[in-house]
Formats: C-alpha cells, structure tokens, sequence
C-alpha cells in the first residue's frame, strides 16, 4: 500500500532529465509555504514519459500541483547524508505559470501488464 498525497508550491530547481537503465527519469525540488511561512522543501522524481515531459514543460518559478507517493529511504542511506522523503509523482498540474506552454499537458502513464 503506498501513501499517496497531493502537494503543491513553487518549483525551486530547473528540472534535470537522465536516463538510466533506459528510463528517463527527472528530478526538482518543490517550496511548499503554510500561509507566508516556508513548510519546507521536497525532492520530485518522475519517470518514464511524465519525466520527458516535466523536463520539456516546468520551469523554476512555476507553481505546481503534485500528485504521488512519499518515498523514504532506509535508516542506512539516511545516516550516509541522502535526502529524505521524495514524492514519486504520478501526475502533475501547473497550478500557475510563468511559462509559455500554458497551454501543455501531461501526458497519462500507461498501465503496464
């Protein structure tokens, strides 16, 4: 069972698209605010086909909603100083931008057999 939640807040970070083991994968980090308070800040990955996307469509400054599941690593990679938790994004929605693809939409992740 995966503990889905819904954020959102400005991107912080360009996007960064890599490939590994022939995925795309794409990472960012979102400011999240209570109110005029900073709540904090949380890594997103995205994959496969959402990933290209992301890359090609967000940009820093753009306000963002998140849909995915929180991810945490062991207690092991914790002590060695990797961050914790990160969303797994599994849909994303522009919630305000300043970008000119106003207008783009992500794609839906096909199910996979």
């Amino acid at each position: 069972m995966f503990n889905y939640c819904f954020l959102s807040g400005e991107v912080l970070t360009e996007p960064e698209l890599k490939c590994y083991d022939n995925e795309a994968v794409t990472i960012f980090r979102l400011g999240m605010t209570a109110g005029r308070d900073k709540a904090g800040v949380i890594k997103i990955t995205c994959f496969k086909r959402l990933a290209v996307a992301a890359a090609k469509l967000i940009h820093q400054g753009d306000h963002l909603s998140v849909m995915g599941y929180l991810w945490y690593l062991s207690e092991t990679e914790e002590r060695q100083g990797k961050e914790v938790p990160e969303l797994i994004a599994l849909d994303l929605e522009f919630v305000r931008s300043d970008s000119h693809d106003l207008d783009s939409t992500f794609p839906e992740e096909e199910e996979e057999d």
